[in-house]
């Protein structure tokens, strides 16, 4: 299985800067653009409603037949210098009184007169190319008896559309290049904001078991780094004394061992000199015997140092008489005592809570047989 490949912190910190910035220029243009989209409707609604108005207005003043057929040399008057703008006008009776040259009209607009849609903008498009936005309502006659007329008002939107085009196109080249532009800046940002973490990090390799007083400094790193490199300056503190415990320890060890090592090797070869007799040899062994005995009681002892001091002993707790611990202490040494002619004497009694085994921790000496 190969090992997953890890994303360093500065990788991270600049793809996460592009992204926040492409997302920020991205919502920024959508805006924009939905913005500029409004202001081109806006735009187009005021032109078609002020001229769906004046022809409402020619249309009111129809009394008569006559002034009916008047009404297409009145809307070719009223298109006048307004390029783009379409518009068609069907009569009380059905029949198209006006219509713009090649009014590109659909009937899906037209059946929305009688609708609550009518009076919201219709965008279509014709031929691919060309592109309206209209607008259809009724505009009642000056004749109360004829059913009202049927207007519908288009503005061709194709500029607009261009334009809308080519500003999504350059908001996107906008976004690359800001994405590329802010992707750059977070890796040189990155880069110089965690300058402080490298030189950590080479402070740290500094430190070896010879150069435990190896410190990472505090003032000269940023707030939010300061308490890891306290905690790592603690830890190097804690690691210091244990090798100096440690190195200690080694050496009251070395030194503890030398003298009873030595003793046995002097007691040997003095006694492998020359042949001596089995009381001789027997004497040998005996003394030999007792200064293994002091090195078992000494390791013992520093293995119990060790343990103690690493929190692998826990104390038991109990209560018991101090009086019991130096009667059993008087069984022992009463023979040895009564040779050398010494009076054992208890007085007194204590109770104490603690571990027993801990006060008993010092070896009996052995006897010699």
């Amino acid at each position: 299985m190969r090992p997953v490949r890890r994303k360093s912190l500065t990788f991270r910190l600049t793809v996460l800067f592009a992204a926040a910035s492409t997302v920020v220029l991205l919502v920024l243009g959508l805006i924009v653009a939905e913005s500029v989209e409004h202001h081109f409707e806006e735009q187009d609604m005021e032109a078609l409603t002020g001229k769906l108005e004046l022809i409402r207005h020619a249309l009111a003043k129809v009394h008569s037949s006559k002034d009916l057929a008047a009404i297409p040399q009145q809307m070719d008057d009223s298109l006048i210098g307004h390029h783009g703008l379409v518009v068609a006008v069907k009569g009380p009776d059905g029949r198209t009184l006006f219509a713009t040259e090649d009014a590109p009209f659909p009937q899906r607009l037209l059946d929305r007169v009688k609708t609550p849609e009518a009076e919201r903008p219709y965008v279509w498009q014709v031929d691919d190319q060309l592109s309206f936005r209209g607008i259809v309502a009724e505009a009642p006659t000056g004749v109360q008896a004829w059913p009202p007329a049927v207007v519908a008002v288009a503005t061709d939107i194709s500029h607009h559309r261009s334009f809308m085009d080519s500003f999504m196109k350059t908001l996107w080249l906008v976004v690359i290049g800001g994405t590329l532009a802010t992707g750059l800046l977070g890796w040189f940002a990155a880069r110089r904001g965690l300058a402080p973490l490298r030189e950590m990090k080479r402070r740290a390799t500094e430190v070896s078991a010879q150069r435990l007083d190896q410190r990472l400094p505090v003032d000269a790193v940023p707030v939010e780094l300061a308490e890891l490199a306290e905690s790592l300056n603690d830890m190097l503190a804690r690691l210091e004394e244990s090798f100096k415990r440690l190195s200690d320890f080694s050496s009251d060890l070395a030194h503890e061992l030398r003298t009873p090592v030595s003793n046995l090797m002097t007691q040997t070869q003095v006694a492998l000199s020359k042949t001596r007799s089995s009381t001789e040899y027997r004497e040998v062994l005996e003394s030999n015997c007792e200064e293994f005995e002091r090195l078992s009681r000494m390791i013992s002892d520093m293995l119990f140092l060790a343990k103690s001091e690493n929190g692998l002993i826990v104390p038991g707790q109990e209560s018991f008489d101090l009086a019991d611990e130096v009667t059993a202490l008087f069984d022992f040494y009463g023979a040895l005592a009564e040779e050398n002619g010494v009076t054992l004497r208890l007085e007194g009694s204590g109770l104490v809570t603690g571990d027993r085994l801990m006060l008993r921790r010092r070896g009996r000496p052995a006897r010699r047989a």
